[in-house]
């Protein structure tokens, strides 16, 4: 617990700010796309600034990302399924969840923040460093639902196909095929089979 200790607030607060500005030079330089409404919104936000920073040295570089991110106040919160930029406050899909009043939504609602509410949200954004997570979501609810196909009785599935569709929309969308997966479910699914 750290709410108390203004030392480490303010290294995890840098630490926050550092990593928003890698991920924003790393997508200017083509390196790493953006998936999340919010990611489709910073590649839009961010043109002018690809272009200022095309062909500029690494160091250069950044160092107009950070202006670009101070002058913005950017501030994201980051977690395992991705990070919230809570620039539109008023379409907080955790806020609205918890009926959170507009003037008190400056971060995300940790209570009612999750992953599928998170992916349909304004303020998400993610990348490949949040690849782990989506890439285990697509497998583990594809082997749920095509184990409940099976068996015949896919009633109740219906939401367990939906992650699993949207966590590959997601990993398609920062750049991994999902191949390698869907020969991982269905290995699991031949293996299972046999034995059984």
């Amino acid at each position: 617990y750290i709410s108390s200790n203004m030392l480490l607030v303010k290294d995890m607060a840098s630490v926050a700010t550092q990593a928003t500005q890698l991920m924003i030079l790393e997508m200017l330089h083509g390196e790493n796309p953006l998936a999340g409404k919010m990611g489709e919104q910073l590649e839009q936000a961010t043109q002018d600034l690809a272009a200022q920073v095309k062909g500029l040295p690494t160091s250069d570089a950044y160092k107009e990302v950070v202006r670009f991110c101070e002058s913005m106040r950017l501030e994201i919160f980051f977690s395992p399924h991705g990070a919230c930029m809570p620039v539109q406050t008023h379409s907080m899909r955790c806020h609205d969840e918890a009926g959170t009043p507009l003037l008190l939504r400056r971060q995300p609602n940790a209570r009612t923040r999750q992953p599928s509410l998170c992916a349909g949200c304004d303020c998400f954004v993610l990348d490949a460093r949040h690849s782990d997570f989506w890439a285990s979501r697509y497998v583990d609810n594809w082997l749920a639902y095509k184990r409940a196909e099976r068996s015949g009785d896919v009633n109740g599935f219906k939401v367990i196909k939906e992650r699993a569709q949207q966590a590959g929309k997601l990993l398609k969308k920062i750049g991994i095929s999902v191949a390698k997966f869907d020969a991982e479910i269905e290995s699991a699914l031949g293996a299972e089979h046999v034995a059984g």
